[in-house]
């Protein structure tokens, strides 16, 4: 049975978030004043989520990724067109497999001929590419967990994991690998929320900040660049529900044969 997803985010009080820049240049920007948190709530359990330990560890003021939201609505505002699109099941059955993933990351980065290893690469590439474009990874966060969502049919499978999940003998995240299943509409409509309330909650800033003007003196900000950069997000994201992908899966179960059959599996029929 599909189940429920939703994006979950909070921003800092302005006053509270750290400038960019060497003492006596620091300055904020638009991504910079999305300072906060965000998280995921599945019936999975929530990924971002730190253990208590780790909060107590790092003395973090939160239970929750502590970073730019905009990171996080960027990551999802990329993917999100070829996250909709549907994957033919005997592709996605074969690449999804993380343990085929692994023989085949392998086998790409088996020592070779220069000439040998760009070949493999680029076929990895044509049969694989597919797969990248609908993962979201958190690499810039310690122990950051990697997101991979595809659809089939009518369901987006989401499926998230932290590689190591410890920092010493503490774990890390809460839920640090889970999988779940949600309806295509349910995970759009639950995408497009959160950016618009992203986008609204910026709006509101940008709007106090052009209305009142910058009030703090330890730090620098660009009211009319603020400005425009929250109208040009918001002319982008009003065009994201028109995009869409249109992959060329003739050509991806070509490659992915290949790939089999150089790797000595076999190619699918």
């Amino acid at each position: 049975m599909p189940e429920r997803l939703r994006f979950c985010f909070e921003l800092d009080a302005v006053e509270d978030v750290r400038p960019w820049g060497e003492p006596g240049q620091q300055r904020l920007h638009w991504f910079g004043l999305t300072s906060g948190r965000y998280w995921l709530e599945t019936a999975a359990g929530e990924a971002l989520t730190y253990t208590i330990e780790a909060q107590q560890l790092w003395e973090l003021p939160s239970a929750h990724v502590d970073y730019q939201v905009a990171r996080w609505l960027e990551d999802i505002q990329e993917c999100l067109p070829a996250i909709l699109e549907p994957v033919p099941v005997d592709i996605a059955d074969i690449v999804s497999d993380s343990e085929w993933l692994s023989r085949a990351a392998n086998w790409r980065e088996a020592e070779t001929e220069e000439q040998e290893m760009y070949a493999r690469w680029d076929l990895y590439d044509d049969a694989a590419r597919w797969w990248h474009d609908r993962e979201i990874s958190t690499a810039y966060l310690r122990h950051g967990p990697r997101f991979w969502c595809w659809r089939i049919e009518d369901d987006i499978h989401l499926r998230w994991k932290v590689e190591n999940n410890r920092e010493g003998d503490v774990p890390v995240f809460l839920v640090p690998r889970s999988y779940c299943r949600i309806n295509a509409t349910e995970f759009q409509t639950a995408a497009c929320n959160f950016c618009e309330e992203v986008l609204s909650a910026m709006q509101r800033r940008v709007e106090q900040i052009r209305q009142e003007g910058w009030r703090r003196t330890d730090c620098n900000v660009d009211v009319s660049e603020l400005v425009r950069e929250q109208q040009q997000r918001e002319i982008f994201f009003s065009g994201l529900r028109n995009q869409c992908c249109a992959t060329d899966w003739d050509r991806v179960r070509l490659h992915l044969n290949l790939l089999r059959q150089k790797m000595g599996e076999g190619g699918a029929s």
